[in-house]
């Protein structure tokens, strides 16, 4: 009998301890949200690119509950309707509450095509957005966004010498607050090489400030270990560095086929022999507009010399790039790239590691890169250097 109760009472264990690991196992996320401005509606969760819809759920006096699982925890992109508000949070496997503010959102779009980004979104429960708001508190982000969105404003109404004025002031905030956010992040990495918070808010940086050293990024890509590199973010991250490599010095550039504005087949390749600058830009991208100037006199001068200009437009409406094309008048080939997916880079643009408008590379007569660079003057220069040899 003795036996028979201790066989029960050991069967009765198991089962408790399989019960215990098996939740832990199917452990998920539940998120609480709180939305002020919004009583009814829905939440779509979307992949961070916007790509595809993961989950949804109804909104009713202003709140939600959204319940899923998600395994590696990732910064998740939120649309709410009506109205097509947008914000990103946070999500893993814990108990999530979000409280979302719609009227500070800044809104974008056209009439009948709007949208808008709410930025006070307050978040517990997610030990990654504890990270990220002691990176964004430490580092001072949220004053020095406050003040290149306030020179942003005067550079748009500048013009001459108050442009590169702005543009001087811009350089040196710029520079303080990057080397703190360097700093900052180099320390958590060191200190957390496996935190996947660690390798979100580096890939963020990365973005921002697309003229990273390519060593630099490597070297702290190689710093990761555990959990971190099965991470989305790593993925990109490693992707990016093979993106970087295909544009050094050197390098035969990518060839690629596009339509310009009389719908026409362009392809890269037929411009060598030419020295030649690819010049990424937007019809909305205003450095780009007033750098137009510029490269009329620099095309204009040194065409007879073997110089040759191919504009790629990163316009996702067709009409708009036709209507700068018809306000600017840009003499040199004109093309417009292709979207796959709405919220993901267009195809050369991605080929060429594009992450901010404009950007130039120029191409030496055999098609190899000599330069890549943000700067329009650091390519004129350069122009000025080999035409003169």
């Amino acid at each position: 009998m003795q036996k028979k109760l201790l066989s029960i009472a050991i069967c009765f264990l198991f089962a408790a301890y399989s019960n215990a690991v098996n939740a832990q196992s199917q452990k998920s996320f539940i998120i609480q949200g709180f939305i002020k401005g919004v009583d009814s509606g829905t939440i779509n969760m979307l992949s961070e690119d916007g790509n595809n819809i993961l989950d949804s759920a109804a909104i009713s006096k202003g709140e939600f509950i959204m319940q899923g699982k998600i395994g590696l925890p990732e910064r998740r992109l939120f649309i709410i309707s009506p109205g097509t508000w947008s914000f990103k949070a946070f999500v893993e496997d814990r108990d999530i509450s979000l409280f979302i503010d719609t009227s500070g959102a800044q809104h974008f779009g056209k009439p009948g095509n709007t949208w808008a980004l709410i930025w006070e979104v307050q978040e517990t429960g997610s030990k990654l957005s504890d990270v990220y708001s002691n990176f964004r508190s430490e580092t001072s982000l949220k004053y020095y966004a406050a003040i290149f969105d306030s020179l942003n404003q005067r550079i748009k109404k500048a013009y001459g010498d108050e442009t590169d004025k702005i543009k001087a002031e811009m350089d040196s905030i710029n520079r303080v607050a990057t080397a703190k956010q360097k700093s900052w992040i180099d320390n958590y990495i060191n200190q957390h090489p496996s935190s996947i918070a660690g390798l979100y808010i580096f890939n963020e940086f990365y973005q921002l400030n697309p003229g990273l050293d390519l060593l630099y990024l490597q070297t702290t890509i190689n710093k990761f270990s555990g959990i971190a590199k099965s991470s989305v973010y790593y993925k990109q991250l490693t992707d990016a560095v093979n993106q970087l490599k295909g544009i050094q010095q050197d390098n035969i550039a990518t060839d690629f086929t596009l339509l310009n504005n009389n719908k026409v087949k362009f392809t890269l390749s037929s411009t060598r022999g030419y020295y030649t600058i690819i010049d990424f830009w937007a019809s909305w991208c205003i450095p780009c507009r007033k750098s137009i100037p510029a490269w009329k006199k620099v095309y204009a001068t040194y065409y007879d010399n073997g110089l040759r200009m191919v504009s790629v437009s990163s316009d996702a409406n067709y009409s708009d790039w036709i209507k700068a094309l018809n306000h600017e008048q840009m003499p040199w080939i004109q093309l417009i790239d292709k979207y796959f997916n709405e919220n993901e880079p267009a195809k050369v643009s991605g080929l060429y590691a594009v992450s901010r408008l404009p950007f130039y590379i120029l191409l030496g007569e055999d098609g190899k890169i000599i330069l890549n660079s943000n700067d329009e003057k650091i390519v004129i220069k350069k122009i000025e250097e080999i035409f003169k040899e």
